[in-house]
């Protein structure tokens, strides 16, 4: 599964589906992996990530239990490391404001 390229934090993950004989009424076997050779994302690390992906679905498989909803559980992995990336990239922003505007008082302090 690659994430959407709609902006350049991008990421690629691997999902590998694994599926019981009694699928649909089962839950599939979900793991979440990077390709061999991927570079570090500076904003997605999958140690600290994919808890986080795969926790989340357990409500949505319980909803879709007997429907096929593989289509519907990638979405949803796909749609919340999207928001993983874009909530550590506007972390790492407001710490380089914070640190900026520090900066900028400590010059007008010179000037006071």
């Amino acid at each position: 599964m690659a994430l959407t390229k709609l902006h350049p934090h991008q990421a690629t993950l691997l999902l590998t589906v694994s599926y019981p004989l009694s699928y649909p009424d089962s839950p599939p076997d979900l793991d979440i992996s990077l390709p061999p050779n991927t570079p570090k994302h500076a904003h997605f690390d999958l140690s600290v990530s994919k808890p986080i992906l795969l926790s989340s679905l357990p409500p949505l498989i319980a909803d879709s239990l007997g429907s096929a909803m593989v289509f519907t559980l990638i979405s949803h992995i796909k749609e919340s490391a999207e928001q993983l990336i874009l909530d550590s990239v506007a972390a790492e922003q407001e710490v380089a404001d914070a640190e900026k505007r520090k900066a900028e008082e400590e010059e007008d302090k010179k000037f006071s």
